[in-house]
């Protein structure tokens, strides 16, 4: 085969994978996830997120109020559709043993994935932005903290008045008995 074939072949199965991968896979989970897990006939589906999305909000810490999810899904079938239709063309344009194949698609494909993804979260970072790196849970935390330690130190200062009481008692008594 000539280049231009494995041109064709990428573009056919660069579309094959977008079609696929969109319609029938994540923009299924994305109305069910909208639908809170009603189908449209009223059914009840348990909801299963879209991991791309999970992965590019949990590592860029994206906000996830103000991503626009409906243009991220296209995006990512765009970057799985290139990274799937790219790694095979690659890999049958490579004239090696079956097991030099499987070892560069896996190098390739790993590394596209990473790439990639990086690439596209890293704008996304700029376009929607960034949530404090402070869970809610740690902001509780520390919340609990300092009202412990606000609790520790009124404690510590009524010892230390108590203290300082009792020994002006007894400094005034000593000073009555001499």
């Amino acid at each position: 085969m000539n280049y231009e074939e494995y041109l064709i072949m990428f573009v056919g199965l660069f579309i094959i994978i977008f079609v696929i991968d969109y319609f029938l896979i994540n923009k299924k989970r994305l109305n069910l996830i909208k639908n809170k897990g009603k189908t449209k006939k009223g059914k009840n589906k348990k909801i299963k997120s879209i991991g791309e999305i999970d992965y590019l909000i949990a590592k860029f810490h994206l906000k996830e109020s103000k991503l626009n999810k409906d243009q991220v899904i296209i995006w990512v079938s765009i970057i799985n559709s290139f990274i799937i239709s790219f790694t095979s063309c690659i890999v049958m344009m490579l004239n090696t043993k079956k097991i030099w194949q499987f070892l560069i698609a896996f190098v390739l494909l790993f590394s596209l994935i990473y790439a990639l993804y990086e690439i596209y979260g890293r704008s996304l970072v700029k376009k929607v932005g960034t949530v404090s790196k402070k869970s809610n849970n740690d902001s509780k935390i520390v919340i609990e903290a300092k009202l412990e330690i606000k609790t520790n130190n009124k404690e510590n200062n009524k010892r230390k008045t108590k203290k300082k009481s009792e020994t002006k008692k007894t400094k005034r008594k000593s000073d009555k008995n001499e």
